[in-house]
């Protein structure tokens, strides 16, 4: 599943798990929302539901923080009051904890930082697990922000179900980030 711009009433498909009157952070929205159609595509969960989904979830990101990070920065800098949101979402780890939130997905969480590769390297990780029997069955999802460019890609990973392998669609300069890494991922590793 690749999001590049999250639904406007994505707050209301998990009922009871996210106040509804909150928006969900800015620099998340499309990862939320690639995570949500993956799972709903896949079987796992039911849009508005309110259920949590069992499985683990591993996601890669790159520039994600980097906004955040530097508002806060901007802010402690020049003694504004600085943003408590902006310095939880300047932690990588955010993303993952706001699926977590969300959807569940309790049963393993685990953040992958850096751009080159990421995604690629997020998927052997759940790949991994799966082969090890930690898991049964697996999200892996990476996001990449950067100016205009907005990405996220999701896959469901489970013995049962062979994961999509898409065409990137990707100017080349960006294939080494995040989420476009992932697009390759399953033709790079393959499905063991």
């Amino acid at each position: 599943m690749i999001c590049r711009n999250a639904p406007e009433d994505l707050e209301d498909l998990f009922p009871g798990r996210w106040d509804q009157r909150r928006p969900i952070h800015d620099d998340v929205r499309e990862l939320v929302g690639a995570v949500a159609g993956a799972l709903a595509e896949a079987g796992w969960w039911v849009p508005g539901s309110g259920a949590e989904v069992e499985g683990g979830l591993v996601v890669a990101t790159d520039l994600q923080a980097s906004g955040p990070s530097d508002r806060f920065g901007e802010a402690v800098a020049s003694g504004e009051p600085v943003s408590p949101t902006d310095f939880l979402f300047a932690l990588p780890s955010s993303a993952a904890a706001v699926i977590g939130l969300t959807l569940g997905l309790l049963d393993y969480q685990a953040t992958i930082c850096g751009t080159v590769g990421a995604g690629a390297q997020a998927y052997r990780h759940g790949m991994e697990l799966i082969a090890a029997g930690e898991l049964e069955r697996v999200v892996v999802a990476g996001l990449t922000l950067s100016g205009d460019f907005r990405m996220a890609v999701a896959y469901c990973i489970d013995p049962q179900r062979q994961s999509p392998v898409m065409e990137p669609l990707i100017a080349p300069e960006w294939r080494g980030f995040a989420a476009p890494s992932l697009l390759d991922a399953p033709r790079d590793v393959g499905y063991q």
